[in-house]
């Protein structure tokens, strides 16, 4: 069911590239609160900049936690310490390099992504005894439900929830994130920036279907067992 979100990701980039976008880019701003001052007053900017960064103390730590357990099951390096070489390694890279150093830094980090989610899948699927016997285990597990058009809205994945409750969480992230819109700006014409809210979507929905079958895989691979009860892991964020 939740594979219907790329139907929210297609929804999305039009509202994008036709409402947003061109406002923003005709205005040449640096970011999306100058926008909340020039529309209302500087006390909505101000309220705006403190939301967000409020949600950058809750999102950060999680988002360093993911690379520092990742190189702590490798190395034996401790979370903690992992954590702070990222941390740091990230703050210097931004100070000297600025923007295009990140969106290098984000282009090199979605190329490992990818190729690390291929090897994943195509590993598990291998050792599953490939791909129909994977999808034939979900399938008796009731894991292939689509279009589920139930109104109710208490039931936790159906068309209605997923498409609206992810065009809802998409746009945000995409039109009023400001590390989004500043990538955006940066290139030179609005034309461009068209081309790559096209690209960038692709890939995102790429990327995210990849993701989705992992979990496919996961769930046949685990399907009679407990990893955590059994010990086959120490912890559930371990099961990749």
């Amino acid at each position: 069911q939740i594979v219907l979100s790329h139907f929210a990701c297609i929804l999305v980039l039009v509202l994008a590239a036709i409402f947003y976008l061109p406002v923003y880019f005709n205005l040449q701003l640096h970011s999306v609160y100058q926008y909340l001052e020039l529309r209302f007053d500087s006390r909505v900017r101000i309220i705006g900049t403190l939301l967000y960064t409020c949600n950058l103390m809750v999102f950060i730590p999680i988002v360093l936690f993911v690379p520092s357990l990742a190189f702590n099951q490798v190395t034996g390096v401790s979370v903690h310490a992992c954590s702070w070489i990222i941390s740091i390694c990230c703050l210097l890279y931004t100070t000297f390099g600025g923007l295009r150093a990140v969106m290098w830094t984000d282009t090199i980090q979605n190329v490992f992504t990818l190729l690390g989610t291929i090897f994943v899948v195509v590993v598990g699927c291998w050792k599953l005894g490939g791909p129909r016997e994977v999808l034939r285990i979900n399938e008796q597990g009731s894991r292939l439900e689509l279009f589920n058009f139930d109104p109710d809205p208490t039931v936790r994945n159906t068309v209605w929830t997923v498409v609206i409750g992810y065009t809802c969480n998409y746009l945000t992230g995409l039109v009023a994130n400001p590390g989004s819109v500043q990538k955006f700006l940066s290139v030179p014409t609005y034309r461009h920036t068209k081309w790559v809210l096209f690209y960038s979507t692709i890939g995102f929905v790429g990327i995210n279907s990849l993701c989705y079958f992992l979990g496919v895989v996961l769930y046949a691979r685990y399907h009679q067992c407990d990893p955590v009860a059994s010990g086959v892991i120490g912890k559930i964020n371990q099961i990749v």
